[in-house]
């Protein structure tokens, strides 16, 4: 019986202390994604001007698509399908092909693709959570441009085709 007792006592310790971990690590996310500056606490997002995160996923076709193997520009459209402006906004990326004849596009979700979402031709479908959250993204639909050598040329929150064309067109910049 006391065997039974001593045994049991070290299970409910090990969980105890794996959650405390989990605990621990969630705890050290959120702290590691705000910062303190003059106007108060604010979430941390990537910078104008800073290397992008590399990563290495598979589109909707299933080919492995890594940010640093295309010798141009790459749009990142980071995006939910529960976002309306996403929903508007993203059949209309095979314009923005016609605008640049050399950039890459790539739309970033944390949900797998869905019927209900009209990818145009030559536009890459990557579900990632990992992506989102190495990105630092906070709100949908937030797009970046990334450059040959990905550093980050622009980081923006549009509404509009009409605002995408402007950062295409680099009107729109994000100021840093």
């Amino acid at each position: 019986m006391i065997i039974t007792s001593n045994v049991l006592l070290w299970v409910v310790v090990f969980i105890q202390m794996g959650f405390l971990y989990y605990l621990a690590k969630m705890v050290a996310e959120f702290l590691n994604r705000i910062r303190l500056t003059n106007r108060g606490v604010t979430l941390n997002s990537l910078r104008v001007g800073s290397k992008a995160p590399q990563f290495r996923e598979k589109d909707q076709y299933g080919n492995t698509i890594k940010l640093s193997e295309h010798n141009g520009t790459t749009l990142l459209v980071f995006a939910q399908e529960s976002c309306g402006t996403c929903k508007r906004i993203i059949p209309e990326l095979g314009l923005i092909r016609k605008l640049k004849d050399n950039i890459r596009i790539l739309v970033i979700s944390k949900q797998p693709l869905n019927s209900t979402l009209q990818i145009p031709e030559n536009v890459h479908y990557i579900h990632s959570a990992v992506v989102f959250e190495n990105y630092l993204i906070s709100k949908v639909p937030t797009v970046m441009l990334v450059d040959n050598d990905s550093t980050l040329i622009s980081i923006n929150d549009i509404l509009t085709i009409d605002d995408l064309k402007k950062v295409i067109n680099g009107e729109f910049l994000m100021a840093t």
